[in-house]
C-alpha cells in the first residue's frame, strides 16, 4: 500500500487503473526489466565488471519519465495506467482487474536494455522474463486508443500489446 500526492493541471486527463478500454493499445514509457536483470545478475560470477557497473547505475540512479506522463495527461491520450512497481505481469493484471478487461502482451515488442539481453544470454533465459519478475524500473504502462499511435510514438512511448475482452 502506498500514498501519492501531487497536482493535476486543470486541462490534464489522468489515466487511472480503472480506465482501460477494450481495443486500446498498451504502451510503456521506456526500457523495462532492467532492475530485475540488475538484481538477478549483480552477484553472478558470469557477469563482467562493466556489466556490474551498469547494474549499479541502474539500481542507484533511476530515470523517471515525468515528461512523458505529463505529455500524455496534457494531451488526454491515456485511458488506463499505472507505474511498473510490481513487475509487468502484476501491474497489467491490476489494470485488467480494475477495468474489467483482458490484455495481450507481445514479448517481442518489449523494450529491453542491451545489458538485460546480455544477461539473458549468459543465464540461458528468455530476455522477456525480466520485466515480468519484479518492477522497480521507474517506468509506467498506459493504455490509449489506437488513433493516438502517432502522438504516443512521438512522445517516446513503446507499444507492447492491446486490451481485449
Amino acid at each position: 500500500m502506498g500514498v501519492a500526492i501531487g497536482l493535476k493541471e486543470n486541462n490534464a486527463k489522468l489515466f487511472p487503473k480503472s480506465g482501460a478500454k477494450i481495443g486500446d493499445d498498451i504502451w510503456v514509457s521506456g526500457n523495462i526489466g532492467s532492475t530485475s536483470a540488475a538484481v538477478n545478475g549483480f552477484k553472478s560470477i558470469r557477469t563482467t565488471s562493466e556489466w556490474k557497473e551498469w547494474a549499479k547505475k541502474t539500481l542507484l540512479r533511476p530515470k523517471v519519465p515525468i515528461e512523458k506522463s505529463l505529455n500524455i495527461a496534457q494531451k488526454s491520450l491515456g485511458n488506463g495506467g499505472t507505474d511498473l512497481s510490481d513487475g509487468l505481469g502484476a501491474d497489467i493484471s491490476d489494470i485488467c482487474q480494475a477495468s474489467g478487461v483482458g490484455a495481450i502482451i507481445d514479448t517481442a515488442m518489449l523494450p529491453l536494455d542491451n545489458k538485460t539481453r546480455e544477461l539473458a544470454l549468459i543465464m540461458s533465459k528468455e530476455p522477456w522474463i525480466y520485466p515480468f519478475a519484479i518492477g522497480g524500473d521507474f517506468q509506467f504502462v498506459v493504455t490509449s486508443d489506437p488513433s493516438n499511435e502517432f502522438e504516443m510514438r512521438k512522445i517516446g512511448m513503446v507499444k507492447i500489446g492491446e486490451i481485449t475482452k
